[in-house]
């Protein structure tokens, strides 16, 4: 899975870097990070036939190799939409809801830099369940507090 940092890394690079990347040959690059190189490549409008070149296959085989890898990225994509948390984690997160919000600010649990994590990996069912269980439980808590001291 690509950060964003990582896109920024991609995307500040030059086209001969990218190329390189793209190709490989030194097997250092993880897939995904050559997969990216070569999407930024076609986004800054080089051809597939010259990322073939570099990368020395065939222009069909290219093609092939990158279609499927944008399928199975839209797959992956797909599936964390609509992962869930287990029932277990969501009662920590609504019990321990005030916990967070002190702990997001001192940087000890970091809850804010998480929620923009799952929104920018798409895990969309995950997002709204970890916000809500936040929410709820920090409302449970402060209707509490209210009942108690008034």
């Amino acid at each position: 899975m690509a950060h964003p940092g990582k896109n920024e890394e991609i995307k500040n690079r030059t086209t001969d870097e990218l190329l390189l990347i793209a190709a490989n040959v030194s097997g250092d690059y993880a897939a995904a990070e050559t997969r990216a190189a070569a999407t930024e490549l076609k986004s800054r409008g080089v051809s597939p036939q010259q990322i073939a070149g570099v990368t020395g296959e065939s222009d069909d085989r290219f093609l092939k190799r990158l279609e499927a890898a944008a399928r199975a990225e839209d797959r992956r994509k797909e599936k964390n939409r609509t992962e869930s948390y287990p029932y277990w984690k969501m009662a920590i997160f609504f019990f321990f809801a005030p916990f967070y919000l002190p702990a997001g600010i001192g940087g000890l649990f970091e809850p804010f830099r998480e929620l923009k994590r799952l929104k920018a990996e798409k895990y969309d069912l995950k997002f709204a369940q970890r916000l809500t269980m936040l929410v709820a439980g920090n409302l449970m808590y402060a209707a509490f507090a209210c009942g108690y001291y008034l």
